[in-house]
């Protein structure tokens, strides 16, 4: 039973839209209750009620508050221009027209947001279904405010904290770095630098690109979602040193995934001499061990934190090589080394 419990708690917590979908439905059926005891004036559109309850139901306390705000605005800024519209004597066909038009147009405003949408909506609703009565702009108003005072009352007293999906998001970031850490190793283990090798244009380099540039996004994506859903919410002070420590591995995190791009662009595009621009220069033949090495460990450390003491050994061992390794480069090489060195140290620094 115990396990069973443990299974449905990690299932819950990883999803947030179950919770988000029950806070839904909580609300939605509050708020068609409270329509009901409405004067007379609204009863002709109750389902504006839960209709704004369920657009007040986000993943935050903030987010209910900010996306009810944007979406009362919108749904009343397009009924005025249903309202105007139906003041000025043309066909129908061509009202249709102008409202849409004018609709779309005052949803181009940006403070509107993600509700920006449900402008043209509310407007054709209201120059259909409400005839351009300001009656009608108002009934529907005001149901949907009550609908999402509802909507923010239950996700205030039911608060969402998504800290496990952020935490998945960092695992599935430290875990696409590491793989791309473990290409570019394998991409130059056993060859010369030169800036013509294969290996970096395959399909699964690119795609493991990818990979890192979607985690990078969710990770980011996951990270915000955190910090403004700590806002109003009650929970956040318990899981205080949780948050903070998202956040520091988020940014580290960020961080390698900087140096691994950097890396990239050293190491298979063509670099050139900054005294000599028409000179060509690579990264000496002795740096290639140490570097591999350093990659390798760099990336094991990533997929298992609990192992990064003893592998940030191994890179500190392998960095001091090549900064011995630095001393005897010859001519405009040692430019590239320097940056390199640089580079690394920044990311690897960061690992943990």
């Amino acid at each position: 039973m115990a396990k069973l419990f443990s299974k449905v708690k990690t299932v819950w917590s990883s999803h947030p839209r179950l919770p988000m979908a029950v806070r839904a439905a909580i609300a939605a059926t509050l708020a068609w209750i409270a329509a009901g005891i409405v004067p007379d004036a609204l009863d002709d559109t109750p389902y504006y009620a839960p209709f704004g309850a369920v657009i007040a139901t986000t993943l935050s306390v903030a987010g209910s508050v900010r996306e009810s705000i944007q979406a009362v605005a919108a749904m009343i800024a397009g009924g005025l221009v249903a309202w105007v519209v139906g003041w000025i004597p043309v066909p129908a066909l061509f009202a249709i027209g102008l409202t849409v038009a004018g609709a779309v147009l005052i949803a181009s405003l940006r403070w509107l947001g993600p509700m920006r949408s449900w402008v043209p909506t509310a407007a054709i609703f209201t120059l259909i279904v409400g005839n351009t009565e300001a009656d009608y702009i108002g009934s529907f108003a005001l149901l949907m405010l009550l609908g999402a005072a509802v909507g923010i009352g239950v996700t205030l007293v039911f608060p969402p904290l998504p800290i496990a999906v952020a935490t998945a998001s960092l695992n599935q970031m430290r875990t696409a770095t590491a793989d791309q850490l473990d290409l570019l190793a394998d991409s130059f283990e056993g060859r010369r630098p030169s800036t013509e090798l294969e290996a970096p244009s395959t399909p699964t380099s690119k795609s493991a690109g990818e990979e890192l540039r979607r985690a990078r996004t969710e990770m980011h994506d996951a990270t915000a979602l955190v910090h403004e859903a700590r806002r109003g919410n009650r929970r956040a002070r318990r899981h205080q040193e949780t948050l903070e420590d998202l956040s520091e591995r988020s940014a580290r995190l960020d961080r390698v995934a900087v140096m691994v791009a950097e890396l990239r662009d050293l190491l298979l595009n063509p670099q050139h001499s900054p005294v000599a621009p028409d000179e060509e220069i690579t990264v000496p033949e002795e740096i290639w061990i140490p570097l591999i090495s350093a990659l390798r460990s760099t990336a094991e450390a990533l997929r298992d934190p609990d192992e990064a003491e003893r592998h940030t050994d191994i890179i500190s061992t392998r960095f001091d090589q090549i900064v011995r390794i630095r001393d005897n480069v010859p001519g405009a090489a040692v430019y590239l080394v320097d940056t390199l060195i640089l580079t690394l140290r920044r990311g690897w620094m960061s690992v943990g």
